[in-house]
């Protein structure tokens, strides 16, 4: 079903109710054939009540009785007149409306039963006064001159058993019309004084004391949305919100205030005109609330049509009849703007919109009920529904406001945890940053030492060694100090390779191994075959462990050329895993004649290089080469290492060179 379809079922509805009322307030309400029953009886648990439904009027155009001409009609039934209206319209009434109606009921006391009785009526209107049998019993005013307003405030008045009398007995309620009210009876019931007091009770609470504290709490969220609105322009919808809660609050007055400080005909013009501006106030907030794309139309139309139908109500005055037309329209505008609102709904569904568009078709539903109630084409629960409808929308904003408020404090918690979180990761970066920063100092600070040393081992003992070999060679010394002196300008320069900076890159050693060596090789009569890969860098290689590297190499190097025989030596550099650990292999062959490792009893070369190694946590492999003639010595390291260098023996002969001393 489309909007249109929704919208012609809602006008049917409206104008079949319309037309099914005025219909019934048009039948004639005379007797009909048969027993004359005016009355239902209710059984409560307080005792027993006559609720009449018929009884008998009789209705004059001015303030004094001429003669009672009684006519049989319907209590429950609509006002007799709207007698302001002609008053203000000509100076003088040209239709003779009534000003004064007397109702009559009667009962028998025996037929209700034992125990004090009372009567009790919910809508007098005005002035109102109650004779028991023709004597004077009850007035609602004390001044002859006194207006109020009694059409919302029921009336409960004791009938005292020594007036009462055997049989029948006669109640004449007469009700005098002296300002702006109509003159209407509405519910009469006799019973017993509890039963009668019980429902006087419940229907002043509904229609009194509930009004009366719905428009306390209004004013109060009322105050509340203002104050908010004015240190937060820009929450538009709690100006809105604070306009409708105003007018709510105006239009309820008039539903307990039965003795206003104003002129009473403008206070009812007052809190009639307030219900159509507060239907504009409704509208432009929800409008502001569902955050219709083309609210501002929207807010437009509606007080446009909220401001024709002021003035349609306000026609009755001049033509009467006219103002349940403008009820009517309040009513169809209502739905077209129900039908905006789903349509939103539809667009954003969320439970804060389904809500609050509950709220206001609940609203409207209430006024549309009160109107039926009024007009008396239908009785429902004895109270008007549309004071309570203002709590319901303020509800709703209040439940959407709570999950607003609890989905921006969720919203705050992971901002809280991320920004959390955030602080967190900075620290860490931070202390990272610091830690790497003190690493880069302390790097750069051994790096700066580093150098200093290697130039003042070249600059001096490097220098004074050089000078030494220079003097023994021109003075003919023997061969061992100047093999002494060999000896330890190489290993001078071993111990300075291994402090230049290799960022763990071993093939870096090798190079400098190979810069150092290949010369006093090729002295030595030995062919170098270099085949180095590039590989990864070892992260753990530092100044140590390069000079426990070096010194293998070295080691292996003395021992080809001191014991091998060999024209030849090729160096290897390779990726290999032993078991589950990856490492790099550094091979050296020779051609020579080989030895056995095992069978060397001299010198200590092979075991430092073994200790070596393990300091290393590497491994080293020393035999005969396989299908070739020669020696294999294979260094195996790895790339990841869970502790550092162990320190070596100290019976470790330190010293190693190519020539000179016995190495093993």
């Amino acid at each position: 079903m489309g909007c249109k379809d929704i919208l012609f079922c809602w006008l049917a509805l409206i104008i079949n109710i319309t037309i099914c009322g005025s219909q019934a307030r048009c039948q004639p309400v005379e007797a009909q054939a048969g027993p004359r029953t005016d009355f239902s009886t209710i059984d409560t648990t307080k005792g027993r009540l006559f609720d009449y439904e018929f009884g008998d009027v009789s209705h004059f155009s001015g303030l004094t009785i001429h003669k009672n001409v009684w006519k049989r009609i319907r209590i429950k039934g609509k006002a007799f007149n709207n007698y302001y209206a002609n008053q203000l319209l000509f100076s003088e009434p040209r239709i003779d409306f009534p000003r004064l109606v007397l109702y009559r009921v009667k009962f028998d006391p025996a037929l209700i039963g034992p125990g004090p009785l009372a009567l009790m009526t919910d809508q007098t209107h005005e002035r109102t006064l109650v004779f028991l049998n023709g004597i004077d019993l009850y007035r609602s005013f004390a001044r002859p001159d006194q207006l109020q307003f009694g059409w919302n405030r029921p009336r409960m008045v004791n009938l005292p058993r020594a007036l009462l009398r055997s049989g029948e007995n006669e109640i004449i309620v007469r009700l005098d019309n002296l300002g702006p009210t109509y003159l209407m009876l509405g519910t009469l019931q006799i019973g017993q004084l509890e039963a009668v007091s019980a429902e006087y009770d419940r229907r002043m609470f509904w229609r009194v004391t509930g009004p009366r504290t719905v428009n306390g709490i209004l004013i109060i969220l009322t105050l509340g949305a203002i104050v908010f609105w004015l240190f937060r322009r820009k929450e538009i919808v709690f100006g809105w919100l604070a306009l409708v809660g105003l007018c709510w609050f105006i239009r309820n007055m008039h539903y307990y205030d039965d003795q206003p400080s104003l002129n009473i005909m403008l206070y009812w013009q007052i809190t009639w005109a307030s219900m159509f501006v507060l239907m504009i106030a409704l509208y432009g907030f929800a409008a502001e609330f569902f955050l219709l794309k083309r609210r501002r139309v929207v807010i437009f139309w509606s007080a446009i049509a909220g401001l024709f139908m002021l003035v349609l109500n306000q026609l009755h005055v001049f033509v009467l009849g006219l103002g349940d037309m403008a009820y009517l329209g309040a009513t169809v505008m209502g739905a077209i703007i129900v039908i905006i609102f789903f349509k939103q709904c539809r667009r954003e569904p969320n439970l804060d919109n389904f809500a609050m568009l509950i709220a206001i078709i609940l609203a409207i539903a209430m006024s549309v009920f009160d109107l039926g109630l009024m007009e008396r084409w239908w009785t429902g629960p004895g109270f008007y529904l549309q004071p309570y409808a203002g709590l319901i929308v303020f509800s709703a904003f209040g439940f959407a406001l709570g999950r607003r408020i609890l989905r921006a404090l969720s919203l705050v918690e992971t901002m809280n945890d991320v920004l959390e979180a955030r602080v967190a990761e900075a620290t860490h970066l931070l202390t990272q940053s610091e830690v790497e920063r003190r690493r880069l100092e302390v790097t750069a600070a051994v790096e700066q030492e580093r150098t200093r040393l290697m130039r003042e081992i070249h600059d001096g003992i490097g220098s004074n060694l050089v000078t030494a070999l220079a003097v023994a060679q021109n003075q003919k010394e023997n061969g061992p100090t100047v093999d002494t002196l060999k000896r330890s300008i190489a290993d001078l320069r071993a111990a300075i390779d291994s402090l230049e900076p290799t960022e763990g890159d071993l093939t870096l050693l090798l190079a400098s191994f190979r810069h150092r060596m290949e010369p006093e090789l090729r002295k030595a009569g030995l062919a170098l075959q270099w085949h180095v890969d590039a590989l990864p860098p070892l992260e753990w290689l530092e100044a140590t462990n390069a000079l426990h590297i070096l010194r293998i190499f070295q080691e292996i190097v003395a021992n080809c050329i001191k014991h091998a025989r060999a024209s030849e030596i090729a160096v290897t550099c390779y990726a290999q895993a032993e078991g589950d650990s990856a490492g790099i292999c550094v091979e050296f062959l020779d051609n020579g004649i080989g030895f056995s490792p095992d069978a060397a009893q001299d010198g200590k070369g092979i075991d430092n290089m073994r200790s070596r190694a393990q300091a290393l946590q590497g491994k080293l492999a020393m035999g005969p080469r396989p299908m070739a003639k020669g020696m294999r010595t294979a260094l195996w390291l790895p790339y990841d290492r869970r502790g550092v260098a162990r320190p070596l023996p100290r019976n470790e002969v330190s010293p190693m060179s190519l020539s000179g001393a016995t190495l093993f």
